[in-house]
């Protein structure tokens, strides 16, 4: 048998939350470089949009959402998510980030991956939601062809059904 010890000469550290981010486009500044956060629930309920804008550049750090590799991981509710996905198309619309950054896959700065990325996101909630709602049977064979990782993400999958059945009241 492997036994494995991890030893560390220092304790774990968290920091200190200092500023809290608790409003629509809320705006913070440190030095040259702003930032301006977007609430976005639905994968969690606290979750978070941030643009960074420096040097005439704006970055997207996009956490838990728009990822390529992976569909929409709902934990909190689909109707959050769907608002936070057309907060999304609103982002590129008006803001116009050069680089999206989600906390899952691969950074991007073509508008028109990004765009698909939103689409995807989209489309799989809703789908999955009609779905549940007309107890027909969701496409999965496209869901594993466009997502690789079926083995690692199945239950994640079978998780938003649940959480679906539950928010139809079924």
């Amino acid at each position: 048998m492997l036994n494995i010890t991890f030893l560390r000469n220092y304790n774990i550290l968290y920091p200190k939350i200092d500023i809290i981010i608790e409003k629509e486009e809320q705006t913070l500044e440190f030095g040259d470089t702003k930032f301006l956060f977007f609430l976005a629930p639905g994968h969690t309920a606290d979750g978070l949009f941030t643009i960074v804008e420096y040097d005439d550049n704006k970055y997207w750090i996009a956490g838990d959402y728009l990822s390529n590799i992976e569909f929409p991981f709902i934990y909190h509710s689909s109707n959050d998510y769907l608002a936070t996905i057309a907060k999304a198309e609103h982002i590129m619309m008006q803001i116009a980030p050069q680089v999206l950054i989600p906390g899952h896959g691969d950074a991007t700065a073509d508008y028109k991956d990004i765009m698909q990325r939103i689409n995807d996101s989209k489309n799989y909630i809703i789908k999955l939601r009609q779905a549940i709602e007309s107890g027909e049977l969701f496409d999965e064979t496209a869901l594993w062809q466009q997502y690789h990782f079926r083995k690692g993400m199945e239950s994640y999958h079978q998780d938003n059904i649940t959480l679906i059945k539950k928010e139809f009241g079924l």
